[in-house]
């Protein structure tokens, strides 16, 4: 399982909106810190304002013949 404190825009700025994401999924780990400000930067900045609390899984992995469902 993963942390991740973000930030969408610049740290400090008023436009910002900050979250804290909890997957278990690398890639999105990888694919958060390309698109956002992440880690320990952002931690004061938490403290300070509101922020969205996120989740995120990749679910059971799948094992043997079971299909995965894809909703469209």
């Amino acid at each position: 399982m993963y942390v991740i404190p973000f930030c969408m825009g610049p740290l400090g700025s008023p436009l910002s909106r900050y979250g804290v994401q909890i997957t278990d999924s690398e890639y999105v780990v990888v694919n958060t810190r390309i698109m956002t400000r992440m880690g320990q930067e952002v931690m004061p900045y938490l403290q300070k304002k509101s922020y969205v609390k996120c989740i995120h899984t990749v679910g059971a992995p799948l094992s043997g013949g079971k299909r995965q469902l894809v909703a469209l």
